[in-house]
């Protein structure tokens, strides 16, 4: 009896995960817009961040000293010597750093977020992520649209206001040609790894990701927009 309580408090033990959500982003010489993505994205339910600095020449490490030494930032250095001359081979060293990131989170993140710098995940509805994820638990991973944002016409963004509050012009939401692509929230148990493209990974049988309708699809582009739930404000061309 003494033998069973313990392997069934061991199995407790080990089924319990040290964050209910965290988020791996690579990023390149980012450091004025690193604390406000981070403090973002905290805010909305983001407990853990796996960044990974490409090559980066500015002042990120001071930007991202105190996150680290609390914890909540986990710093990879990715230096590569040959000159980067294409998007695929940009998207080879983001896709490495993304099953790195899955092997890493796989046993003490329940769910895991794939995005980029200038992408912030917005949940239109619940208070957070977490709390919006829990209708999600029996798939391998939701997607969530773009919504595009462009310059608003700002010339230089000014550093006493956040990017947010001066970035507030958005292509038309049901825009395809911008608005079709996905980022993906996963469990990363259930995923296999990242194979070809960042914007989804291969999920481990019987497990795929679905929007936030649960409708089930493959891919990076969902089969129609949907931002009533979840959507990421793209912000690509800043200022």
């Amino acid at each position: 009896k003494i033998i069973l309580l313990l392997l069934v408090f061991t199995s407790s033990c080990f089924a319990d995960y040290k964050y209910d959500l965290s988020a791996c982003m690579i990023f390149r010489d980012e450091a004025p817009y690193l604390k406000e993505w981070i403090e973002f994205h905290r805010i909305v339910g983001v407990q853990h961040f796996y960044l990974g600095s490409h090559n980066s020449q500015d002042n990120y490490r001071e930007v991202l000293k105190p996150y680290i030494q609390k914890g909540i930032v986990e710093l990879t250095e990715i230096v590569t010597e040959k000159k980067i001359e294409s998007h695929y081979e940009f998207n080879t060293i983001q896709l490495d750093f993304y099953n790195e990131c899955l092997t890493k989170a796989k046993s003490v993140s329940k769910w895991a977020a794939f995005i980029d710098s200038d992408e912030y995940l917005f949940p239109t509805i619940a208070n957070n992520l977490i709390d919006f994820l829990k209708s999600y638990d029996q798939f391998g991973g939701v997607a969530a649209n773009w919504q595009m944002f462009g310059t608003s016409g700002v010339q230089k963004l000014r550093p006493d206001l956040l990017m947010i509050q001066q970035l507030v012009q958005c292509a038309p939401p049901d825009l395809e040609e911008v608005n079709l692509p996905v980022k993906c929230i996963v469990q990363p148990k259930r995923v296999a790894g990242f194979e070809t493209n960042p914007h989804h990974p291969t999920y481990i049988p019987p497990y795929y990701h679905v929007n936030t309708d649960k409708a089930p699809f493959g891919g990076p582009f969902s089969p129609y927009i949907q931002v009533n739930q979840l959507r990421i404000n793209h912000y690509w061309t800043r200022d």
